[in-house]
């Protein structure tokens, strides 16, 4: 069994304890097209430049969802300042969370490409 099973086990826990808690603490919030079309611009090169089609495609629908919803972006764009204390508190542990996830994944990825981990 190699060493990355249990990571990817904990990734794959802590992602699911934040969908839960993401679930029940959402609140009935338009969507915002403009956060879909930048995940688009994202995703489609991304998919592209390593060949997984998939996230290439799913970039597309990103992007074709928010230019046809494009005069909604700013009645649906919620600002910062906008936000209550709780949801400033729980967005700045979310973004937290999740730069960790992506240093460890980057570190996991760092130890396994140079041979320290197999």
């Amino acid at each position: 069994m190699s060493i990355i099973f249990p990571f990817l086990v904990i990734i794959f826990l802590i992602t699911v304890v934040l969908g839960i808690v993401a679930f029940k603490l959402k609140k009935n919030r338009p969507t915002d097209y403009s956060a879909l079309f930048g995940i688009g611009i994202v995703w489609l090169p991304f998919g592209l430049l390593i060949g997984n089609y998939v996230l290439a495609v799913l970039g597309v629908v990103f992007l074709i969802s928010g230019l046809a919803n494009r005069k909604k972006w700013k009645e649906n764009r919620v600002s910062w300042s906008q936000l209550s204390e709780g949801e400033k508190k729980l967005r700045m542990v979310l973004m937290i969370i999740l730069l960790l996830l992506v240093v460890a994944g980057l570190a996991v990825w760092y130890l396994t490409e140079n041979g320290l981990i197999s």
